[in-house]
This record gives structure tokens, sequence and C-alpha cells, in this order.
């Protein structure tokens, strides 16, 4: 019965607050990570062309400059990129129906948006990058 009305909860919400977990590995890590790289990009939505915030940060908007993380870092924001939520089928209903979400995560919060944005930077980076290593990190 819930299952069926979910879309309708979830389209006329006018906010969706999804609940990624407890604090573990290192998430509150993960998301301050993430946000930072938020801080200095835009995506847009229809293109994926990424831009710099500012002239002096194109470090994450530029595609070709390595990640500037150790092996630990990457580590912590695979781990939480890899929880349970992001494998949950109704998930995809949600992120797709609801108008606004906010994910928590611990103590930690992140709007959607800018999720996403950190996301697909790190991706899209990721998938420049594969031919001159397996992971491309700044020492």
């Amino acid at each position: 019965m819930q299952l069926s009305i979910m879309d309708k909860v979830y389209s006329t919400a006018n906010k969706v607050v999804s609940w990624l977990g407890k604090e573990a590995d290192q998430s509150d890590k993960a998301i301050a990570l993430l946000q930072s790289i938020a801080q200095t990009v835009e995506i847009d939505q229809y293109t994926f062309v990424m831009r710099a915030v500012a002239a002096d940060t194109d470090l994450w908007s530029d595609r070709s400059k390595a990640i500037p993380w150790k092996g630990d870092e990457y580590a912590c924001v695979c781990a939480l990129l890899s929880r349970p939520y992001f494998e949950r089928v109704w998930i995809q209903q949600e992120v797709h129906l609801a108008k606004v979400i906010e994910f928590h995560c611990g103590k930690m919060q992140f709007s959607e948006r800018k999720f996403w944005w950190s996301v697909i930077c790190l991706n899209m980076k990721l998938i420049d990058l594969r031919d001159l290593a397996p992971i491309t990190l700044s020492s």
C-alpha cells in the first residue's frame, strides 16, 4: 500500500530529506571533500559542461588536472558512495520526483544540487584521467 503512493509523496513534497545513514568510514570527511568540490565548480545540467565559479578555482573544473587527494581521501568518498542507499531501486524514484532533496549522513547535510555536482565532477575527472593511471591523485 505505502509503495503505491510514494510517487505522489515525493512529487508533492516541498523537500525530501534523504538519510544516507550514520557517520561511518569517515563519511564526515567524505562529505566535506565533496562540499569543497561543489564550492568551486558548477555543472550545466543539460550539457554537463563544468565551469569554475571563480578564475582561480579551476582545479576541479579543468578535467585534465589531477585529483588533489591522497588515497585515504579518495577511499572515504568511495565508501560514502558505496553505501546501500545508492543501490536501492526506490531511491531513483525519490531523486527523480522530488523537487528538492537534502542529503543527511550522521550530523552532516548536503544539498542535492551540490552533491550531484561534486559527484559528476569527480566522475568526469576520473573518466578523463583513467588512461593515465588507475586513479590519478596528487601526491
